[in-house]
């Protein structure tokens, strides 16, 4: 879902994109092509980011190039930036981002005889998007952040749509891989299933939510078993409520 949201992003700027479903192929792809700026998942199967990075940084060592590596990661702390400068990447854009911030990213890291690219100065400002407790209507809370979902909604209705069927069918999975996680004290297997829902329900406005599925993988990286009951509740209810009003879009 992500990288639905990305590509259509990088598309609407002007770029010309190529996809690497985990970090073992993006760094093939990257020795084999002639690449501009590389944006990197910290979190990838079969070779995470961070290796990523580090396998890519040694191939320029011998070819004598140095690529712009940016990582989107959906943590923002300053010991998950350092992390990320550490391992070689250049820079960070915290997911889920605006168009406006993509295409900032982008003037600023991407070589001045790339392809033209969408100035930010051209791209329509988005209204900040508040918390999720502060967006509230007639008293209550959405489910739906509409300072996030509204623009889709009416500026890219097929997008909009394209990402509530592929958020449907992926929760209803994670839901399950969640709910029998817990239940057998998978910690490994709810990490990952609540870092997916964390990311792809703060795509789609669903704030609080994300937040839900923070503390959980929090806790999960922590084995902390307790705590990973403790939410198990909370975050299949929100879960259950945000499928049923995307299933009335």
């Amino acid at each position: 879902m992500n990288q639905i949201v990305a590509l259509e992003n990088l598309k609407s700027l002007g770029c010309t994109v190529d996809i690497a479903v985990n970090g073992l192929e993006a760094v093939d792809a990257f020795r084999d092509g002639d690449y501009d700026l590389v944006l990197m998942d910290c979190q990838m199967p079969e070779m995470d980011g961070f290796e990523a990075t580090t396998a890519i940084r040694q191939f320029e060592e011998t070819a004598g190039r140095a690529t712009p590596v940016i990582t989107l990661t959906a943590h923002a702390s300053p010991e998950d930036r350092s992390k990320c400068l550490a391992a070689g990447m250049n820079d960070h854009l915290t997911k889920p981002f605006k168009l406006e911030q993509l295409s900032a990213l982008l003037e600023k890291w991407l070589p001045r005889n790339s392809a033209n690219i969408v100035s930010r100065n051209e791209v329509k400002a988005l209204p900040d998007q508040p918390a999720a407790a502060e967006v509230e209507d007639a008293g209550r809370t959405h489910i739906i952040d509409p300072a996030i979902a509204d623009p889709l909604r009416t500026g890219n209705p097929d997008l909009w749509h394209r990402l509530v069927a592929v958020y449907l069918s992926a929760a209803r999975e994670k839901r399950d891989d969640l709910e029998k996680g817990i239940a057998n004290e998978e910690c490994g297997g709810v990490r990952m299933a609540a870092h997916i829902l964390k990311s792809s329900s703060a795509n789609m406005g669903a704030l609080a939510l994300s937040e839900i599925c923070r503390t959980l993988e929090n806790a999960a990286a922590r084995e902390d078993t307790e705590a990973m009951q403790a939410v198990c509740g909370d975050i299949l209810a929100a879960l259950d409520e945000l499928i049923s009003e995307l299933n009335t879009e």
